[in-house]
């Protein structure tokens, strides 16, 4: 390896200069120039040409670089490039360079927004090399700009390999925007008397874009009739909407769908789509809206050239690029360009395809750049050793002169923060990125040497960090979905000789609202629990009066005759209720004085009497809401409490009357709620639970973890906004009865049955006869309604569409065939982010695990290997985002050890390595992912035993379980899934 030395600091020496003249149109350029040149045309009908030419000597043209560098700075070095080493001081006037160069010209018109590069031999460039171009209109000649290397293989190694059936790939710089010249020089330099091998200057004309039209759909591969190979699929055969582009080998992934690329013109700058399959665009499930993309076909991309087979890795993060040359394009320049880049990488470097998955251009367009699909973790070409697990966008401009248009930097967040999303990371995070935590969106310099991204676009980082990050939002739930009868309980798919059937509870979600009152004033009900002693939720109302009324809940569900049972009450402006305070089993109240913010116990008697009420505390007035959350798991009361500063607090009682002393810190942002409810056991795991509403409406189950704390929140209603209150009724047990009261003061009853444990079963009609595995994959048809599929003996696929009142198409159509070839087939939930569900199978006798996409039509997409080594597994479990990120991931269970392995996913990329999560399963004889079972907004699994029960085992949204817990049963001689 030779040693890097000082470029500034030499000693002057000889210079080889290296020459040729040539027409930088592709037809004069094989008449004059030493070289080759190439001519494509794309099946756009816009003409794109590469002219490569060979370098000569030139010792006029060595003179005059030298002589500029012994009076100024050295011409050919960008000051501004970050060096691996400091350099030396250079004496007054002397010399920058004693080394050789290699100069070569190149002169005539040309059409389209010209693209130049300087190429050479890969491995055969010595560290210091120095690459620079200049260009001439008319008599005017440029300064020279210093190219940047791109890429470089290591000096001596074997040339790395590339397409089969494409150029070998050489090293070279970075590609230059030059625009329409009349003369390009391009100027090589070496280090002493090494300078690399078979150095050539590349010149593409990408063409002018005047014409339109879309490109041969066949041109992205594919059988004849436009099915793919079967063994490229893992054995399987997508019968319905099957992809039309091939599917390349395992490992691998296809490009965009061959029929959404044949919908848009070359050069239709109006209709930016971001279709992911064959037709119309699909809406995105992530946190991130999907940004505008323009397609490959709307850059009018020759994919001819595309010799690269699309491989997949993973996304950790993202490098932020500039492509450096001309700020001075139009939009209408903008295809020409990516055509210009296309070429040069492609072709003249022998990538087989565009290194950068993503475009921006100054006007905040965006392009898709790399094959593979936009969706999927494609490896690009755009930071050398980095390139399997960042991901590139790239801004078309050189912004190491310019400042960078907003328009760009917003596009640059845009797409940041949904490509980010669909793989399930935060832009404002950290990643171990080769070997080296570094933050999650990175500019190139900082992977690489080079300048890049510019010194007015890098310090834009931290900005786009942050409204990547904000654009993300909240976190969305993309996991399977297991509810098929509309409760709120997850349910599962029973297979057994009499047919296919459902486990389901028979009690869960939301009763009908019932109403039970008018006239009643929001602020002043209060929701005693049973204070009579009934068994029967009661009311109270506070009168204008200070006068304190009961109103005595009924069996039938109204209520009996009210009477007075306290006076002078005007002076509390809190009262509380429905849970038992001091320890006696009767439910009590407490009341805050409007004076002094002392709180006060009023202890219930029985019969709807009080005792003895004594204070109990001072200083409430600070709290704006008070809300008894039940009793934790040794017995003990606690009150949820919230602050003027957004905190929540759980202050612990002490079963006696009074407090612990013992205060948990919850959270902050409270203040954005509208009302915290002490709601009891909500999803039937024996802890109290609250119920909280948001400022949007939305009603949200906070599950208690049995100690003064909260597991983390499930949406249970939309649509709470209209009422002035919403109180728990305190009904003993799991479950709960709300009260809800209307702005005109009509009084409702909802009750609320919790996540149910699975107690019945409930035919489909769907015969079992020469069925493998029923599958619940969610909405596959798009209709809004949960679906069946069943997978035959015989390898066939049917989808058992949901009708409209209720059940299943019994008899079902086919929509694949040859999946016996699969051990196991699972709901894969929205695996990559695009709104629609998928399938996750297994093949072990290959070892392999494959996501098929559906297509949100009763179809599929493109398939996508996920994992390859699985021959162990004998089971595998799709749980949701069982490790709390953004991405679903997938579990699997080790052949006769029973071992629990967690696989993260990371959206449309390969799964992480399998990670221990337990142990002790194999006796289970169905292990599924239910999604969000007990309430706490985390995913969790059910299990079936050899004594058919079924349980529980709640995630706790860390990679690991919380406590389980039995979770109902399923009849004796069925299969569960």
């Amino acid at each position: 390896m030779r040693n890097r030395r000082d470029r500034r600091g030499l000693a002057f020496g000889t210079v080889l200069v290296l020459s040729s003249v040539a027409a930088v149109a592709p037809v004069q350029a094989t008449e004059q120039g030493v070289g080759t040149a190439v001519t494509v045309d794309d099946d756009t009908g816009v003409a794109a040409a590469e002219a490569t030419f060979t370098l000569e000597e030139d010792p006029a043209l060595a003179d005059e670089i030298a002589d500029q560098a012994a009076s100024s700075s050295d011409p050919l070095v960008d000051e501004s490039t970050p060096q691996a080493v400091p350099p030396a001081a250079a004496a007054p006037g002397a010399r920058a360079l004693a080394v050789q160069d290699a100069l070569l010209s190149a002169a005539g018109p040309g059409a389209g927004y010209a693209t130049v590069g300087v190429t050479w031999d890969a491995g055969t460039a010595p560290d210091g090399v120095d690459v620079a171009v200049r260009t001439r209109e008319g008599e005017t000649w440029s300064d020279w700009v210093p190219l940047e290397l791109e890429g470089l293989s290591a000096p001596g190694e074997p040339a790395p390999s590339g397409p089969t059936d494409g150029p070998a790939p050489r090293d070279g710089t970075e590609p230059l925007l030059v625009g329409v010249v009349d003369e390009v020089q391009a100027v090589v330099r070496g280090v002493g008397d090494d300078l690399p091998v078979n150095p050539e200057l590349v010149i593409i004309d990408p063409g002018s874009d005047t014409t339109s039209g879309a490109p041969d759909a066949s041109a992205a591969g594919g059988t004849a009739d436009g099915t793919a190979d079967v063994d490229d699929l893992g054995g399987v055969q997508l019968v319905a909407n099957r992809p039309t582009t091939g599917v390349p080998e395992a490992g691998a992934v296809s490009s965009l769908d061959a029929s959404a690329l044949s919908v848009a013109s070359a050069v239709d700058l109006a209709e930016p789509t971001t279709a992911l399959s064959a037709t119309a665009a699909l809406p995105s499930a992530v946190s991130a809206p999907v940004p505008a993309i323009r397609s490959r076909a709307q850059w009018g991309a020759d994919e001819s050239l595309m010799k690269w087979t699309p491989q997949i890795g993973v996304v950790k993060g993202a490098v932020i690029h500039h492509t450096a040359g001309s700020n001075n394009y139009t939009a209408a320049n903008v295809p020409s360009i990516l055509r210009g880049i296309y070429t040069y990488h492609a072709s003249s470097r022998g990538w087989g395809d565009i290194g950068y998955n993503f475009l921006v251009d100054k006007f905040g367009g965006i392009w898709e750049g790399r094959s593979g699909g936009i969706d999927r973790a494609v490896i690009g070409a755009h930071a050398v050793g980095f390139n399997s697990e960042l991901f590139g966008v790239s801004v078309l401009g050189n912004y190491q002169e310019v400042a960078v248009p907003q328009a760009a930097v917003n596009s640059v967040s845009r797409v940041v923060a949904w490509k980010l999303a669909l793989h399930g990371v935060r832009p404002d995070g950290t990643a171990v990125v080769g070997g080296v935590r570094r933050p999650v969106v990175v500019g190139h310099r900082d992977v690489g040497q080079t300048s890049c991204p510019g010194a007015y676009l890098y310090p834009l980082l931290g900005s786009i960090r942050a409204s990547a990050t904000s654009l993300q939002g909240t976190v969305l739930d993309r996991g399977p979905t297991h509810d098929l009868t509309g409760g709120s309980a997850p349910d599962l798919v029973l297979r057994g000789a009499a047919g296919v059937s459902l486990g389901t509870a028979s009690a869960s979600g939301w009763r009908p609202a019932a109403l039970v009152g008018s006239g009643w004033t929001g602020p002043k009900t209060i929701a005693p629990g049973d204070w009579d002693g009934d068994k029967v939720p009661d009311l109270m109302l506070l009168g204008t009066d200070g006068r304190l009324w009961l109103y005595p809940g009924t069996a039938a569900g109204g209520w009996g005759a009210k009477r007075v049972i306290g006076t002078g009450w005007q002076t509390m402006n809190l009262i509380i209720g429905g849970h038992d305070w001091n320890g006696d089993g009767r439910p009590d109240l407490l009341a805050r004085q409007a004076r002094d913010g002392s709180l006060w116990l009023y202890p219930s008697a029985g019969q709807g009497r009080f005792g003895a009420a004594r204070k109990i505390g001072v200083g409430w007035n600070g709290m704006t809401s008070l809300s008894m959350a039940g009793d934790l798991r040794d017995g003990r009361p606690a009150l949820a409490a919230r602050g003027a500063d957004g905190v929540l607090r759980t202050y612990v009682g002490d079963g006696k009357g009074g407090f612990s002393g013992k205060v948990l810190t919850l959270g902050t942002g409270w203040n954005a709620m509208t009302a915290i409810i002490g709601a009891g056991d909500l999803n039937g795991d024996g802890n109290a639970d609250l119920a909280v509403r948001d400022s949007a409406g939305n009603l949200w189950t906070y599950a208690g973890d049995g100690a003064g704390g909260y597991l983390g929140r499930s949406r249970i209603g939309t649509g709470w906004q209209g009422f002035t209150a919403v109180l728990a009724a305190g009904r003993a047990g799991p479950g709960q009865d709300f009260y809800a009261i209307a702005a005109g003061g009509a009084l409702y009853r909802y009750v609320y049955q919790g996540s149910g444990a699975i107690d019945r079963t409930i035919a489909t009609g769907i015969s079992s006869s020469g069925v493998a595995e029923a599958i619940a994959p969610g909405d596959w048809n798009g209709d809004g309604r949960p679906d069946l599929l069943t997978r035959r003996t015989n390898g066939a696929l049917y989808l058992h569409a949901g009708l409209s009142g209720g059940g299943f198409d019994k008899a079902g159509r086919q929509i694949g065939t040859g999946w016996n070839v699969m051990s196991q087939v699972v709901a894969a939930g929205d695996w990559l982010g695009t709104g629609v569900p998928g399938l996750v199978a297994l093949n072990r006798s290959t070892g392999r695990i494959w996501l098929y996409p559906g297509d949100g039509r009763g179809g599929f997409g493109v398939p996508l290997q996920l994992a390859s080594g699985a021959s162990s597994v004998d089971m595998i479990v799709s749980v949701g985002q069982w490790a709390g990120a953004m991405a679903p991931d997938l579990v699997t269970r080790e052949r006769g050890t029973g071992r629990l392995h967690l696989r993260r996913g990371n959206g449309g990329a390969t799964l992480g390595a399998p990670t221990l999560i337990g142990t002790g399963w194999a006796s289970f004889s169905a292990i599924v992912g239910s999604g969000d079972a007990d309430g706490d907004g985390k995913p969790d699994i059910l299990a079936v035993g050899a004594d058919q029960k079924v349980y529980l085992y709640p995630g706790n949204g860390a990679s690991g379980f919380l406590s389980s817990r039995v979770f109902g049963s399923v009849p004796a001689g069925t299969t569960a899934s």
